[in-house]
């Protein structure tokens, strides 16, 4: 299940972690995702701090990783979103799964209200 990738990704992460522990819990080939390469799949699984912007640091993702960009480290008291993507390989159909937290010295706190298991569609017809 793809949500088990969300949360094991969540489960490396903690005061000192950085963003490879949580890599390495993640597929590790553009393909499982529908690629030849990691610059297309940069989207698809990431972290960001939460504050004063859609996206603050700290910033991860596959693509920064494999392209040797600074590990991102964890700190205490960090409030970040962890998303995961799911839906067709290779397209645009599917959604990020997004649980936000509070990193702590031995892991994390869950911020997030609504559980992803009981995530509802929408019956908007789309404009």
């Amino acid at each position: 299940m793809v949500c088990s990738y969300l949360y094991d990704g969540m489960d490396a992460i903690k005061d000192g972690a950085t963003d490879m522990d949580v890599m390495l819990k993640w597929p590790d080939s553009p393909q499982w995702w529908g690629y030849d390469d990691w610059n297309d799949i940069g989207p698809y699984a990431l972290g960001h701090g939460l504050g004063l912007s859609l996206h603050d640091r700290p910033f991860f993702n596959q693509q920064n990783v494999h392209a040797g960009m600074p590990l991102q480290k964890f700190q205490e008291g960090m409030c970040m979103a962890v998303e995961f993507y799911t839906g067709k390989k290779s397209g645009k159909d599917g959604v990020r799964l997004e649980e936000n937290i509070l990193v702590t010295k031995d892991g994390y706190e869950l911020l997030s209200l609504w559980p992803i298991a009981e995530l509802m569609e929408c019956w908007l017809p789309y404009r």
